[in-house]
C-alpha cells in the first residue's frame, strides 16, 4: 500500500483491513523466522508484605503468558526444573534483580530471564517486569502492571508478559491478550544533549556583554525542564551566532547543533504519534473488539512512545488505557483538543491528589483524634482510679483513727480499773486495820472510838468504790481494747503432709 493510502481517507469502514497492514506508521512485524530454540527462565518474584504463594502465582501467571506468546523461538523453564539445578548447586532462586539475577539464570542454562518486582503504593499493587539476556545482561524490554487488588493483578499478568517478551525480542503476538496493533518504537538517534560552560575571567575590559547575557539566556532554557528542545537551541544558537570575543563559540555551536538534531528528532517522532495517535483512536472506537484487545493497543502505544517529550498525547492515552484496566470502554481526545485536554488531565491528577491528600490528612486526625480520645479514656480511667485509691484509703486511715481512739480508750479503762483496783486494795487494808485498832479495845477515849469507826466505814466505803470502778474500766476497757486492735493479714498454709495421710493448716494472726 503505498504513502497517500497510509495516511489519507482512513474511515472506520476500511480500519479494519487498515488495521493488519501499515498505516500511518503503524507497522504489524511478521511472524520471526525459526531459531534454535532457547532457555527463559522466570524467577521467583519478590515483594515485601506478601505471602510466599501469592509471589509464585504471580510467577506462574507471567510463565503462562511467556508461553502463550505466537512464534515464540524459546522454551519457557519451570519452577520444578529450576528449583531443582539450584538445588543441586545450593542456590535459591529468588533474586530478583540486575547482576544477581542475570548470575542465577546463568547458573540454570538459561538464555533469557524474567524477574518481577511488586510494590504497594496507595492501595495499588505495582508489579514491574524486565526481561534481560544472559550472556552480557542486557536489559530487552520492561512492562509494568498495576491493580488495586491481587486477583486484578494476576488476571492483568500473562498480558504483560506476552508484551514483555513480544517487545524485548521482536516478535509479533497477535493473541488476544496481546496487542493487534504494534506501533514502531521510534528510538531518538541522539541523546538528550548536556551542557555544561563555565564563565569567563577575563578582565571586565576584555567581556562581552553581549555574549554574558545570550550564555545566562541559554544555560536557563538548558536548566528549565519545561523548554522545548527547538527553544534550547535557539538559545544556543544565539550564543554561537557572536563571534567576536566569544570565550564560549566552541561549546555554544556544538551545544546548537546537538539540540537541533535531538529537535529534529523529537518532530519526526511527534509526526509519527500524531498519525498513530489517530488510528489509535479509530481502533478504541471498534465496537467489536474486546477491553482486552484495546488496552494491549494502548499498552503498545505507550511503550512505542515512552521517550516522548509530548506529555499530553501520553496522558490522554494513559487515561483511556485506566478506564480500560477498569472494565470500562474508553475513547481518546480530539486531536485539535489535545493540549486543552491534557491541561485538564493535569488539573484532575492534581484535584485528585489534593482529595488524596485532604483524606489522608483528615484518615490522620481521625487516628490522632481518637489516640486523643483513647488518652483521655486511659487518663480519665486513670483519674477514677485513683480517686478511688485516695477515698478507700481515707476510709482506711478513718477507720484507722477510729480504732486508735477507741483502743485508747480501752486501754485507758482498764489502766484506770487497775488503779481503781489498786486502791480498792489499799482502802480495804487501811479499813481491817481500823477494824483491828477498834476490837482491841486501845483507844484512849470515846471520841478516839469514835473516829476510828468513821475511819474504818470511810476505808470500805473507798474500797468497795474502787472494786466497782475497777470492775467497771475492766468489763468495758478490756473488750473494747480487743475489738480495736490493729488489723493483721491472716495468712493460711495448707499443705499435705509427707505421708499423704493429713493436712497441716497453719494460720498467723
Amino acid at each position: 500500500m503505498g504513502n497517500a493510502k497510509r495516511t489519507g481517507h482512513r474511515t472506520r469502514d476500511c480500519l479494519n483491513v487498515a488495521l493488519v497492514m501499515a498505516l500511518a506508521g503503524t507497522a504489524i512485524s511478521p511472524p520471526a523466522a525459526a531459531k534454535e530454540a532457547r532457555r527463559l527462565a522466570v524467577l521467583e518474584f519478590s515483594g515485601s508484605d506478601l505471602k510466599v504463594d501469592v509471589l509464585e502465582a504471580m510467577s506462574d501467571s507471567v510463565r503462562s503468558g511467556a508461553l502463550a506468546v505466537q512464534g515464540r523461538t524459546y522454551d519457557v523453564m519451570t519452577r520444578e526444573s529450576i528449583t531443582m539445578i539450584l538445588k543441586e548447586m545450593a542456590g535459591s532462586g529468588k533474586c530478583g534483580e540486575g547482576e544477581c539475577a542475570v548470575e542465577t539464570a546463568r547458573n540454570v542454562g538459561a538464555h533469557l530471564v524474567i524477574t518481577g518486582d511488586v510494590l504497594l503504593v496507595e492501595e495499588t499493587y505495582v508489579v514491574t517486569l524486565k526481561l534481560r539476556e544472559t550472556q552480557k545482561g542486557t536489559l530487552l524490554s520492561t512492562q509494568r502492571v498495576e491493580g488495586k487488588g491481587q486477583l486484578e493483578v494476576l488476571n492483568r499478568l500473562p498480558g504483560a508478559a506476552r508484551a514483555l517478551v513480544s517487545e524485548g525480542l521482536g516478535l509479533h503476538d497477535s493473541g488476544e491478550e496481546g496487542s493487534e496493533l504494534s506501533f514502531s518504537e521510534m528510538s531518538l538517534r541522539v541523546a538528550v544533549p548536556e551542557v555544561s560552560v563555565s564563565s569567563t575571567n577575563d578582565s571586565l575590559g576584555e567581556i562581552n556583554i553581549a555574549a554574558e547575557q545570550r550564555l545566562e539566556a541559554a544555560m536557563d532554557q538548558q536548566e528549565n525542564k519545561k523548554a522545548r528542545p527547538a527553544d534550547k537551541a535557539m538559545a544556543w544558537c544565539a550564543l554561537a551566532g557572536i563571534t567576536e570575543k566569544n570565550p564560549y563559540l566552541d561549546k555554544a555551536s556544538a551545544a546548537c547543533k546537538a539540540w537541533q538534531a535531538y529537535a529534529e528528532e523529537q518532530d519526526k517522532m511527534f509526526e509519527r504519534m500524531k498519525l498513530d495517535y489517530g488510528t489509535l483512536d479509530e481502533y478504541l472506537r471498534l465496537k467489536r473488539k474486546t477491553l482486552r484487545q484495546k488496552e494491549a493497543v494502548v499498552n503498545a502505544f505507550l511503550v512505542a512512545y515512552r521517550r516522548s517529550e509530548e506529555a499530553s498525547y501520553l496522558r490522554v492515552v494513559a487515561m483511556a488505557g485506566k478506564e480500560l484496566a477498569a472494565g470500562r470502554d474508553a475513547t481518546l481526545c480530539p486531536i485539535e483538543r489535545i493540549e486543552e485536554c491534557g491541561a485538564q488531565l493535569v488539573r484532575e491528577a492534581a484535584a485528585e491528589q489534593r482529595r488524596r491528600d485532604e483524606a489522608a490528612a483528615a484518615e490522620q486526625r481521625r487516628r490522632d483524634e481518637a489516640a486523643a480520645a483513647e488518652k483521655a479514656r486511659r487518663d480519665d480511667e486513670a483519674r477514677q482510679a485513683a480517686m478511688a485509691r485516695a477515698e478507700r484509703q481515707r476510709k482506711l486511715d478513718e477507720e484507722t483513727a477510729i480504732r486508735t481512739h477507741r483502743r485508747r480508750v480501752g486501754i485507758g479503762l482498764i489502766v484506770s480499773g487497775l488503779v481503781m483496783g489498786g486502791l480498792s486494795g489499799t482502802f480495804l487494808a487501811l479499813g481491817s486495820h481500823q477494824n483491828g485498832v477498834i476490837q482491841e479495845g486501845g483507844l484512849a477515849s470515846g471520841s478516839d472510838l469514835q473516829t476510828a469507826i468513821s475511819n474504818g466505814h470511810l476505808y470500805n466505803g473507798l474500797s468497795i468504790a474502787g472494786g466497782v470502778l475497777m470492775g467497771v474500766g475492766l468489763v468495758i476497757g478490756l473488750p473494747v481494747a480487743l475489738a480495736n486492735l490493729p488489723k493483721r493479714k491472716v495468712g493460711v498454709d495448707v499443705s499435705l503432709s509427707p505421708t499423704g495421710m493429713g493436712a497441716a493448716l497453719k494460720a498467723a494472726f
